[in-house]
Formats: C-alpha cells, structure tokens, sequence
C-alpha cells in the first residue's frame, strides 16, 4: 500500500512570515461556532478537545480530524489571523459512513452522513445532482436514517427513537427518554405492533394487531390461542384490518387491474381494462357494508365492460334491482357498491 507523504509539522506565520508561538487553533462543527473535538490519533482514542496550541516555536503536535469542520487560528493574544477561519475543513478527505456532511463533497445514492442537528440521512440522488444540498432543509435528496436500537437503561433516546426490548420493537414518545422501561412506561414508549407476524403458539388479547401475509388483523377476544386470522370468515375472533372502519365504512387502500373477465375483488378498486364480464362476489360472503369501486382504466375508455352478481345476489341501481350492469363506451366516473352482507350490493 502506498500513501502519499505530508508535511508533519504543523506551523503556521503571520503576513509578514513571523511565527507564532503560543497561537491556538480553534475547531468547530462545520459552518457553526459549536466546538468540535479533534484527536491526537487516527483512531480517535485520544481527545485534544476543540482547541489545539502551539509551542514556543509556534509548532502543532498531530491532529486528526473526525469529519468536516471549520478552523479558527488565532495568535497568542486572541488576534484572529488573516484568511481564518475556514469551513469545510477535512471533507474532501472524508470517505466514511456517518461522517459530517459537507457542501463540497458529492453524495452518491446510500451515502450515509451526519446533519449539523445531529441527525442521520442517507443519500437518494446520485452524483452531482446532490452537491452541496443540506440534508437538514434538503429532503428532496436526502432521506433522514432512524436505527432500532437494543434498549439500554443508561441510553437517553429522544422522541421517535426505535428501540427492541424483550423481543418487541418501541417508539420513544419523549424526549430525554433514560431509564424508562418499554414494557412497563406506557408514557414513555408505544410498542409497534405493525411489525408481528401472526403466530398459531402465541396467545392474543383483545385489541391485539399482527400480520399474516400482507394483511393485517384485529384480535376481537382475549385468550386468542391458534385461531388462524385469514380463516375466520365469521370474524369470531380476528378482523382484517385491511378494512378501516370509519361509521361502518370501509377504506379502500388497493388497485387491482383486471383483464379477462372473472371476479371483482372486495375492498379494492377495480380498474377495468377491456371489455370483458366481470362478477361480483356474493354479498353474504364479505362483512356488511364491505366496499367495491369499479372504474375504467385509461386503456379502456373506449371498450364497455360489464359485471354482473355472482349467485342469486342482485344489484341496486337507480332505485331498480338488476342482476348485471353493462358500463357504456361515455361512461368514466368509478361506480362504488356496498354490501349489506346478505344478498345485495348496492349503490
């Protein structure tokens, strides 16, 4: 390996090339007036602090930087000398993840850098389109980097820091967050249930949520020991949460586009893309007041798709019952159908 030389001394002299002995050199975050620790050693074992002075002959012992800064050097009488101080300090030899950012280096798409709040982004633009862009003002290219930590009694997390303990994951409500319990400090932390999997050994309480697949679920009683979510179609004791009821309404959160005819998918929107007939599930066997949107994709504006009841379900349209609705080529509003959970959709 090799390694280009630099001068180890460190001297610096006034405009009229006079040393200065005794002068001191000042270190900040960079662009700020916020001190900033250097180091005597490249692993950073020891501290020199935020300023570093010189010997009688005006000579600097080693200092290793921790990211970018801004210097300050000033003589023995606190004289800020000419040219001083100056920012970015360091950037241009900085290649490390979690470094200080700095205005004159180009990020790459998963850099990894430290705001001057703090705080830790990760690059999403590449090359030179993210040069000197703030990641703590510029959230177009960079994304703010949160970590789950393991909890410690001796850490202080700030609010929205994410912690696991005891095999569940935690979200600080508070700042100056020390000490506090995440099982047992329900003002403290809140667990994140969105994450547990449905498992057949664990028992549920009332109120419990997990996932089986990509769906989620409501436990609706305690001691809920091996009921599988996705085959309680009386909803006994899970509900999907798939559906978020708001007045017994539920909220469609999925596209499905279709082609080819066959069967319309409850709670989602169904864009239909040709002409094709397509079936509505029966009424009875999706929860009262489950909801179905179907609307034209772009691609078929001008087709005329038509559905129909599966069974002996019927459709209320226009105060009229009918078993089939044919969608006309003018036709480009989205049709929203409800159930009442025993043998009608209705408009």
């Amino acid at each position: 390996m090799t390694e280009r030389f630099r001068n180890p001394v460190i001297k610096y002299t006034t405009d009229t090339l006079k040393t200065l002995p005794g002068s001191i050199l000042y270190f900040y975050q960079n662009g700020t007036s916020t001190p900033k620790t250097v180091y005597a050693d490249k692993n950073k074992v020891t501290s020199l602090g935020a300023t570093v002075t010189a010997d009688s002959a005006g000579i600097f012992v080693p200092i290793f930087l921790d990211g970018t800064y801004r210097v300050t050097l000033k003589n023995a009488a606190g004289v800020t000398q000419t040219g001083w101080p100056v920012d970015n300090v360091g950037g241009e030899d900085t290649t490390g993840q979690f470094d200080d950012w700095s205005s004159i280096t180009v990020y790459t798409e998963g850099d990894i850098v430290t705001g001057s709040n703090g705080l830790r982004y990760v690059a999403i633009f590449n090359a030179s389109q993210n040069l000197n862009q703030d990641p703590t003002t510029a959230t177009t290219f960079w994304d703010e980097l949160r970590l789950t930590l393991e909890w410690d009694s001796l850490s202080n997390f700030s609010i929205n820091d994410r912690v696991f303990y005891s095999g569940g994951e935690y979200i600080s409500l508070q700042n100056a967050n020390t000490g506090n319990t995440p099982a047992s400090s329900s003002a403290w932390w809140k667990k994140l249930k969105d994450h547990d999997q449905w498992n057949s050994a664990t028992t549920y309480g009332s109120g419990a949520y997990v996932y089986e697949g990509d769906l989620r679920y409501k436990s609706m009683q305690a001691a809920n020991t091996n009921h599988t979510p996705s085959t309680d179609t009386a909803f006994t004791w899970w509900k999907p949460e798939s559906r978020v009821y708001v007045e017994a309404v539920p909220q469609l959160i999925k596209i499905k586009y279709l082609s080819g005819g066959g069967a319309l998918s409850a709670e989602w929107e169904n864009a239909l893309t040709d002409a094709s007939t397509y079936t509505l599930p029966l009424a009875n066997s999706v929860p009262v007041d489950t909801v179905i949107l179907i609307s034209k994709a772009d691609v078929a504006r001008n087709l005329t798709p038509a559905f129909d009841c599966s069974g002996a379900d019927t459709i209320l349209w226009l105060s009229g019952t009918a078993t089939g609705i044919n969608i006309d080529v003018l036709w480009g509003d989205c049709i929203r159908l409800s159930s009442n959970g025993t043998n009608q959709w209705r408009s």
